[in-house]
């Protein structure tokens, strides 16, 4: 009986020890990053983005869209009116993001970006070109087209927001470029 006794002691001592321990905290989860999406994988004919940069405007028009590739027009205009015969065409593959063909996508990381007046979550896209340097592309799925809502160069000091192009509206948006 004096075994049973004692042996009740000791699981009476470890169980009010123990009650005094506390698990320890676990971590808030993180929210999960959204689904990325290449933002050409839905772009359909007559879809139109605007990058602006001062008076300088580039309109992104979608006129061919095929199950692997799209076209895309673009043209410049300046103060509201096109400039010449500066119309360009590219063949962009849908699960591309409309960067030139020599670049090559280094690095790619969630963001936030101010651009036409709005803050967007956006991936960016740290691209190196093989005689331009890097620029940084800043793309979300919340505009028409290739998606991209600013375009900046890498200077010495950082980003160089001074001469970046930035999103100006598009045909998704509500706000229609004119």
């Amino acid at each position: 009986m004096r075994t049973l006794q004692v042996f009740a002691g000791i699981a009476l001592l470890v169980v009010g020890g123990l009650s005094g321990c506390q698990k320890p905290a676990v971590p808030p989860a993180r929210a999960a990053l959204p689904a990325f999406e290449p933002p050409l994988n839905d772009a359909v004919v007559g879809e139109e983005l605007v990058l602006k940069r001062g008076p300088t405007e580039w309109r992104y028009t979608v006129t061919e869209a095929g199950d692997v590739n799209v076209v895309v027009d673009v043209m410049r205009y300046e103060e509201g009116e096109p400039v010449g015969k500066s119309l360009e065409r590219f063949r962009w593959h849908r699960n591309g993001f409309g960067v030139p063909d020599d670049a090559v996508v280094r690095k790619v990381e969630r963001g936030r970006v101010d651009a036409g007046g709005q803050t967007w979550d956006c991936w960016i896209l740290h691209v190196d070109t093989k005689d331009r340097g890097r620029f940084y592309y800043w793309i979300t799925n919340e505009v028409a087209g290739h998606g991209i809502v600013k375009i900046a160069k890498d200077a010495d000091e950082g980003v160089d927001d001074r001469h970046a192009l930035r999103w100006a509206g598009d045909s998704a948006s509500g706000r229609h470029p004119k």
